[in-house]
């Protein structure tokens, strides 16, 4: 019976979204071991023999939904550069919609960080979504005229980035004794250096 969310549609682009949006819902409470495709399905209005005309496995909604939820970064950072400003105004808004992206998608992160350790599937998942950010990261530099920088830098800032964000959005630390608006002053300014093609600060 359809819920408030009003009837699923019909078109299987739209269908496959509903259940990408269902997925990412739930991974993101419950984690990937806490959610199955038929509460996914559910979730999404749609008969769980559904899903599978469009998704492998559950292990297949979740590759979906982490690729979308990267893409998904990366085009809020394009909007924060394009609303211009000098770096350090830039980097600041970054900063706030980054940790605010990685904050809804505990589960989600979660997830890919403890399954990469074990599944082959989840690692190789993990991985290729980094080389991607990297080649995104790449082009973008290259895009704005920077000068060129090697990879490994351009990959030591993105690894720099995102285990800052996953420590403030899991609120790991204040629990370590330490200030979150500390670490958020070392975030901006790592982005901050990454947009003035400076090194990173120390």
């Amino acid at each position: 019976m359809p819920s408030r969310r009003g009837k699923p549609p019909k078109d299987g682009l739209e269908t496959r979204q509903r259940l990408v949006d269902a997925g990412r819902r739930l991974f993101s409470v419950d984690g990937f071991h806490g959610t199955d495709t038929n509460r996914i399905a559910r979730e999404a209005q749609v008969a769980p023999a559904t899903l599978y005309v469009h998704f492998v496995d559950k292990t297949d909604v979740f590759r979906a939904v982490y690729s979308a939820w990267v893409s998904e970064m990366w085009e809020r950072l394009s909007l924060d550069a394009i609303a211009g400003g000098p770096p350090e105004v830039i980097a600041r808004r970054m900063a706030r919609s980054l940790v605010e992206h990685y904050r809804k998608a505990r589960g989600i992160r979660a997830t890919v960080q403890s399954a990469a350790l074990r599944a082959p599937a989840f690692r190789e998942l993990y991985l290729s979504e980094g080389r991607r950010q990297l080649e995104l990261a790449m082009n973008r530099r290259s895009a704005r005229g920077s000068l060129p920088r090697a990879r490994e830098d351009v990959l030591a800032t993105l690894l720099i980035v995102e285990r800052l964000c996953d420590a403030l959005a899991n609120d790991e630390v204040e629990a370590l004794g330490c200030s979150a608006e500390a670490l958020e002053r070392v975030l901006v300014a790592v982005l901050e250096a990454s947009l003035r093609d400076a090194p990173l600060p120390h």
